[in-house]
């Protein structure tokens, strides 16, 4: 897994952050404490500004609240994820992140066989989504998760990357 093949700190937590909440890179990158409510009973990541400006709510899973416990909120800047001085983290860092772990954790793309290539960065954006799915989720919560206008988008866009969800016919009452 690509989690497994990233750094421990900074890199590690974005990259479970992201596989977690299925969040954009950009999203990510924007969040700032305020966004993360792990008191209580349902624990959240707020998207303030998402992709084409839209507000959503997601649900953190207990691994991301537990990793999240564990970090020290410095007080430097109100963003999540900063760079060095309390500066905002680059786009090219994160996505270097990523990219690292997919390279170290040796994946390869079942298209060609060769290492992943092109948006790598969104790898874990689309793997949550096909867990959530392939796990029997709801495809109107995937599709509120991931901040799809609407499940036609998810179904669309993942169940061609994950056929498999499709079922057995044989099952079938």
């Amino acid at each position: 897994m690509i989690l497994d093949a990233m750094p421990a700190g900074q890199p590690w937590l974005f990259g479970l952050l992201r596989w977690r909440t299925a969040l954009r890179q950009a999203e990510a990158l924007n969040l700032e404490w305020r966004d993360l409510q792990f008191a209580g009973a349902q624990p959240s990541v707020t998207v303030r500004n998402g992709k084409g400006g839209k507000y959503r709510v997601v649900p953190a899973h207990p691994e991301l609240v537990d990793a999240f416990r564990s970090v020290p909120h410095r007080g430097l800047t109100d963003q999540v994820f900063a760079g060095r001085r309390g500066k905002p983290l680059s786009a090219r860092t994160a996505a270097r992140w990523i990219c690292d772990g997919i390279t170290n954790g040796g994946l390869r793309s079942a298209a060609t066989g060769t290492a992943a290539k092109g948006p790598a960065s969104h790898s874990l954006h689309h793997s949550c989504a096909r867990h959530g799915l392939q796990s029997g989720l709801n495809v109107n919560t995937v599709s509120a998760w991931l901040g799809h206008c609407s499940p036609t988008v998810t179904l669309n866009t993942y169940l061609v990357l994950a056929p498999d969800t499709l079922g057995d016919i044989r099952e079938f009452p």
